[in-house]
């Protein structure tokens, strides 16, 4: 049964290879269009130059900019201390002091 199958197989991937079928005999070939899946869209941005920017746009810019720094510092610094707090804890559980 199983040969029967792979001959099944053989037969149906060679007539599909060569395409000799009697009622596609007298089609034209199919253009195919490969499409990337993986391929992204194109990004654009849109932001305004520094010299178009009025005074108080300029300030809320270096603001932001500047918060976002203190508040990155602030997660590394309070990560490096939680994982400080893990390993005493560790030790503690683990019986070293």
């Amino acid at each position: 049964m199983e040969e029967n199958n792979l001959e099944l197989g053989v037969l149906v991937s060679n007539k599909a290879y060569t395409g000799q079928n009697d009622s596609d005999a007298h089609k034209e070939p199919e253009v195919h269009i490969e499409v990337d899946p993986w391929e992204l869209p194109e990004v654009q941005v849109i932001f305004t130059k520094w010299s178009d920017l009025s005074c108080y746009m300029k300030v809320k810019r270096v603001a932001v900019g500047v918060g976002k720094t203190i508040l990155l510092l602030g997660c590394l610094y309070f990560f490096i201390c939680s994982l400080d707090l893990m390993s005493k804890s560790f030790r503690l559980i683990g019986g070293k002091r």
